[in-house]
């Protein structure tokens, strides 16, 4: 996962040169977001809802998660370039007046800048978080359960989140999402077993859970 930043936040003393007071953040993982800005036909309505964002976020941060779901060289029409579109003028024209922030997967994000140039020569200061260790992002699941008073099995459970994360490849792991994504998969499971059979424990349900979530598709 990397995170890339617009603007230098302190100088070469490391003394902050600017107070920024707020955040505005936009997550495109999911699709209400993604219809919410590129869902309309017209150029002018996408530009108006990013550049709505960008006026929420001038004295402060905008910080857009997966910003490379903008972007789908496979699709010609695609309405999420013109966003970019739009978006680029603001970072050339109100740069010092907010800082931007975009996340995402590496390479996404990599084949993401190369769409417009504006976009590489904006963002040049980047962070790279390493993928953790399965057994982090198990223990993780595991905090997750203990927090939401589920019974379960620790090393069970453990073993089988570490099997699964181990098989995601690099470039798709997504360390704590996937954990809180799994843990709340398995907690909504739990909850429809019980109560379809509430005359066996709780922890025996979760074991017939953990046996099953070796099937699931857990997206980042």
């Amino acid at each position: 996962i990397i995170l890339l930043f617009s603007f230098t936040i302190v100088n070469a003393k490391g003394v902050q040169t600017k107070k920024y007071n707020h955040i505005v953040s936009l997550t495109l993982s999911g699709d209400e977001m993604l219809l919410g800005l590129v869902s309309e036909n017209r150029i002018a309505g996408l530009s108006g809802k990013i550049n709505e964002k960008v006026d929420s976020a001038l004295g402060g941060v905008l910080f857009i998660d997966e910003a490379h779901q903008l972007y789908n060289k496979e699709d010609p029409y695609d309405k999420g370039k013109q966003v970019i579109q739009a978006f680029v003028p603001r970072l050339e024209n109100d740069g010092e007046k907010f800082i931007a922030i975009i996340a995402g997967y590496t390479k996404e994000m990599e084949e993401f800048l190369k769409f417009d140039p504006g976009l590489a020569s904006r963002f040049q200061h980047k962070i790279i978080f390493e993928s953790y260790k399965p057994q982090v992002v198990a223990q993780i699941v595991v905090n997750i359960l203990k927090k939401n008073k589920i019974e379960f099995n620790e090393k069970y459970v453990k073993a089988v989140a570490i099997n699964l994360y181990d098989q995601i490849p690099d470039d798709k792991k997504s360390n704590a999402r996937w954990a809180r994504n799994y843990a709340q998969k398995l907690i909504e499971k739990q909850l429809s077993y019980c109560a379809k059979h509430p005359q066996f424990p709780r922890n025996r349900l979760f074991n017939e859970v953990l046996r099953d979530s070796v099937n699931w598709q857990i997206g980042g």
